[in-house]
């Protein structure tokens, strides 16, 4: 199924906003269409949600069988990146024009109050926009130009700490997806920095969430959040997951359960405290455009810069800026075939180690010559701080794994491939089934 689905398209992926329409959302919209913003906006620069997908509203009542368990698993080698459809949403992919810049106070810290969007009104108990260095140039210079920023604009960098540099988030909060996994009611919505929107009397306006809210006997029963799973597949390295007991055994593997999470201070090391600012204590699990520096907090690992000729169990090494720019890696796997870059795919898009783009990339890496070159050795996986904080929210329900596997040699072992995580989600809902 994932072979034909194939992974082509859009650069901006959306995972979580793909399960929330199809599994949550109450009013599914049909389309979605470019309008003005309002006063003083010449272009069709915002976006309106239209209609109700009916086609999709059956989809989901054909899936949602009574008295089922929901998992939703989701495998994903990048962050999830699901732009708001609505309002000004449309200003961060559409590339024709330019996005905004930020406040000053952004660079420093991008969750304080006075960090906003150059073409918005100061907050109240900030200094004046004509007083701000990087605002101060005017409605005019307040959108950064396409021409004037064309790195942090390309797709693989456009959903990466976008308050910090745009002083505007465009993306949904990740709370959204929190609240459909967990909740009976929903939010109408969202406003940029993740709070309920309030109507005109301050209250916020609750939705049923269609996952909860169909009864699922004769009596009236509905499905509870305990009968419902998410399972991360993410760019997490499997030293953070697994258990010290089979760390490091050849051929085992067992995932940190749920209720040790806390135990194991699973969140500190692979997340940190978003919201607050504060990274992860692995620093492989640290987004970043720079290269980076550290240890793995567990296995004493370390990141290896980009001139090293040693090659890090985790993610290889730092990598340059290639073309399209990426950001850093947070683990690599294998492949258990490498890929003539020279010759296979004649786009170049779907082969890392391509001409001109293989110097100073570990994908491309040869152990047997100590030199960069047009095979392809290795695939790669980014930090998903937005996965793993919907993860964390779900709490008890969650269940966290590697994309880059243990072991890709031999089939026949416990470690092999995403058997652990397989495992131990069937643990996990076994629970629950046997009830």
């Amino acid at each position: 199924m994932l072979n034909v689905v194939g992974e082509t398209g859009c650069g901006l992926e959306a995972p979580l906003e793909a399960m929330y329409r199809f599994l949550m959302d109450p009013a599914p919209p049909a389309r979605t269409t470019r309008v003005s913003c309002g006063p003083g906006d010449n272009g069709l620069n915002c976006a309106r949600p239209e209609g109700i997908d009916e086609t999709l509203l059956a989809q989901r009542d054909a899936f949602l069988r009574p008295d089922s368990v929901v998992a939703v698993i989701m495998l994903a080698d990048e962050d999830d990146c699901s732009v708001r459809d609505t309002d000004i949403g449309w200003f961060s992919i559409d590339q024709s024009r330019g996005i905004t810049r930020a406040s000053s106070a952004c660079d420093a810290n991008p969750n304080d109050a006075c960090c906003y969007s150059c073409v918005a009104d100061a907050p109240a108990g900030c200094a004046p926009k004509a007083e701000d260095p990087a605002c101060a140039a005017g409605e005019a210079a307040a959108l950064i130009t396409v021409q004037e920023e064309v790195d942090r604009l390309h797709p693989n960098l456009r959903c990466f700490d976008q308050r910090r540099k745009y002083g505007f988030e465009y993306l949904y909060p990740v709370q959204r997806y929190v609240l459909g996994l967990t909740s009976p009611w929903l939010p109408e919505g969202f406003d940029e920095r993740g709070e309920p929107l309030k109507d005109e009397m301050g209250e916020v306006r609750f939705l049923q969430n269609p996952l909860f809210s169909e009864p699922l006997d004769d009596q009236g029963n509905i499905r509870s959040k305990e009968q419902v799973f998410f399972v991360g597949i993410v760019g997490v390295p499997w030293q953070d997951v697994a258990t010290d007991m089979t760390r490091d055994v050849v051929g085992q593997l067992d995932l940190i359960p749920a209720s040790d999470f806390a135990e194991t201070r699973l969140w500190e090391r692979i997340l940190g405290d978003p919201a607050q600012g504060v990274p992860p204590e692995d620093p492989f699990a640290i987004e970043s455009f720079d290269p980076r520096t550290g240890t793995h907090p567990v296995t004493g690992h370390a990141i290896m810069p980009i001139d090293s000729t040693t090659m890090s169990p985790i993610n290889g090494k730092e990598h340059v800026a290639n073309d399209p720019p990426d950001l850093q890696f947070s683990c690599i796997l294998q492949l258990p075939t490498p890929r003539n870059c020279a010759v296979e795919d004649g786009t170049g898009l779907a082969c890392d180690c391509r001409a001109g783009n293989f110097e100073g990339n570990p994908l491309c890496w040869d152990g047997a010559t100590s030199a960069y070159g047009t095979q392809q050795y290795f695939a790669k996986a980014f930090p998903p701080p937005r996965i793993l904080s919907v993860l964390k929210g779900v709490g008890a329900q969650a269940v966290v794994s590697s994309i880059c596997p243990k072991n890709m040699t031999d089939p026949a072992a416990r470690d092999f491939g995403y058997r652990p995580v397989i495992g131990t989600f069937v643990k996990e809902a076994a629970t629950v089934l046997i009830k």
